[in-house]
């Protein structure tokens, strides 16, 4: 009957409550029951493989465009805070050490993330040169899946620093510092 935000009871559910943990999409929410740990998180963690930042308009004309891999990373990091002794995926099976899944998971983001920095090398590149340089075969069979992951490592070097983009003739290059 209505909109669930963070921190919204489930109507229906004593002690679940909405959290908004957004990053794979901008509407992505998990449910929580803190007295027994247990945490329905649809598409944010998954035991096989690391769910992709969708990347998705911003919401008004002129705003900045999201940066879903930072949000992922962010919703993953926030889990750390919670007591969870079992999560429910939205695909594959249930993830009893969601902890050291969380920490495998960021940790391969880092390592991904400086990967790229390092096909950029002293070159300057665009998004869809890095992405068929880190994703050969997705890039073929889903382009805009394998340059949304792309794009989110290179916005998560950027946060850190350690690349610098210039748009020139309306197409982004990204470079190391």
């Amino acid at each position: 009957t209505h909109y669930l935000r963070e921190g919204d009871e489930i109507p229906g559910h004593p002690d679940w409550v909405a959290m908004e943990t957004f990053g794979h999409s901008q509407g992505h929410l998990s449910f929580y029951q803190e007295k027994t740990g247990t945490l329905i998180g649809g598409d944010l963690l998954l035991g096989r493989i690391s769910p992709n930042p969708i990347l998705e308009m911003p919401k008004e004309p002129g705003q900045e465009r999201v940066k879903p891999q930072l949000q992922l990373n962010d919703s993953l990091r926030r889990l750390l805070d919670e007591t969870l002794t079992v999560v429910y995926p939205g695909h594959g099976a249930d993830i009893k050490e969601p902890y050291d899944l969380i920490e495998k998971r960021l940790k391969h983001q880092h390592e991904r993330a400086f990967h790229v920095k390092s096909l950029i090398g002293n070159d300057r590149r665009n998004v869809l040169e890095l992405a068929v340089l880190l994703f050969p075969k997705a890039v073929k069979r889903d382009p805009a899946l394998a340059l949304f992951e792309t794009l989110g490592q290179l916005d998560y070097l950027d946060s850190l620093h350690e690349i610098e983009s210039e748009m020139v003739d309306g197409v982004v290059w990204y470079y190391n510092k």
